[in-house]
């Protein structure tokens, strides 16, 4: 039936928030029954509710005098029995499956926007019809380039209505293409005053966008083609491995106990960043990150020799790969990870 439709579309979306498809495919993403507009209808046979997903993601439950209740409420004698089952299976599925749809929903665009993928107009625009996609992209701040080649940043004040830091209405069909925005994309200046435009509108990301931490090389760095600033930092072997695999890093040898390398692809910046695990004598229950390096992307040449410390790049030629500072944000985004597991 509908409800068992709308459960496998679920679970398939949620099979994905670990491995994200390289193509942002939104018409794939299940709506959990709402409309454009996030409204639908419960249907006990002799009265109906109208459910709303709000800009907040929160759920609004109304009866037919659109009075708002708290929850919905059980069958009623006059009710058709058949009917309110169904409506009250659907309203408890749609309770326990929302809110990790909007996980799975935030780590796509997170996943968007490090690896710098583009929306055309269209795309967009139909990404914003998503009912429940809408309500995650309207918490963030996108950018794109109008006919000049000149950057506007904005974000979704309302339904179908984009605003800049000014003020000022963006006139969509203007723009070339459409990304999510990194805060390596605006200078300090820029993200501190966005920053409180969000506090302003009290809009809750999905992920980190303009609270998150950037990083940049150090000046040695620059001059090298290995970042070891991790050598000898020990960390709990078993809780290495787990979140480099939880940020999407994957393992490409393993070792007597444990992985030895992982790699991480930045493709939009044709890069692919390794991290290299160590052992520590008399205590093998703990690793540590003597090094870790960039060679180039090559889709589907994944293996030992293609990632070998050999192949490593300059830093300062990594920095600056790519469009849109992609390189620099290759750079940061690995600086960042690496920097929460050694604490």
């Amino acid at each position: 039936g509908g409800l068992a439709t709308l459960a496998r579309e679920s679970l398939d979306a949620i099979a994905t928030l670990h491995h994200p498809p390289t193509v942002f495919i939104e018409d794939s993403l299940p709506t959990l029954g709402f409309d454009y507009r996030g409204s639908q209808c419960l249907d006990f046979g002799s009265r109906h509710f109208t459910l709303t997903l709000t800009a907040e993601q929160q759920l609004v439950v109304q009866d037919q005098s659109g009075r708002v209740r708290k929850t919905l409420p059980p069958a009623g004698k006059r009710d058709h029995a058949a009917e309110a089952e169904r409506a009250i299976a659907h309203w408890k599925h749609i309770k326990s499956t929302l809110p990790t749809l909007i996980t799975v929903y935030g780590h796509r665009l997170e996943q968007a926007m490090l690896q710098g993928h583009q929306w055309s107009v269209e795309g967009f625009t139909q990404l914003m019809a998503h009912p429940i996609l809408a309500t995650v992209g309207r918490s963030l701040l996108w950018w794109g380039r109008d006919r000049d080649g000149r950057s506007v940043v904005f974000h979704g004040a309302e339904p179908g209505e984009y605003v800049q830091l000014s003020g000022e209405v963006v006139d969509l069909p203007t723009l070339q293409a459409i990304h999510v925005l990194h805060p390596l994309h605006l200078p300090p200046s820029e993200r501190q005053a966005w920053g409180e435009v969000i506090s302003d509108y009290e809009l809750t990301p999905p992920f980190q966008q303009m609270g998150r931490s950037t990083h940049t090389l150090t000046k040695a760095e620059t001059q090298a083609s290995f970042i070891t600033r991790f050598e000898g930092q020990q960390k709990f072997a078993l809780g290495i491995t787990a979140v480099l695999n939880k940020q999407g890093w994957h393992a490409l040898s393993s070792g007597y106990r444990h992985e030895q390398q992982f790699y991480k692809p930045f493709p939009i910046a044709h890069l692919t960043a390794v991290v290299e695990l160590g052992d520590i004598p008399q205590n093998y229950n703990h690793r540590h990150i003597p090094q870790c390096w960039f060679v180039p992307h090559r889709p589907g040449l994944i293996s030992e020799q293609s990632l070998h410390s050999s192949n490593a790049i300059p830093l300062k030629t990594v920095a600056t790969s790519g469009k849109q500072q992609q390189g620099a944000i290759a750079i940061s985004e690995l600086l960042r990870e690496l920097t929460q597991i050694v604490g």
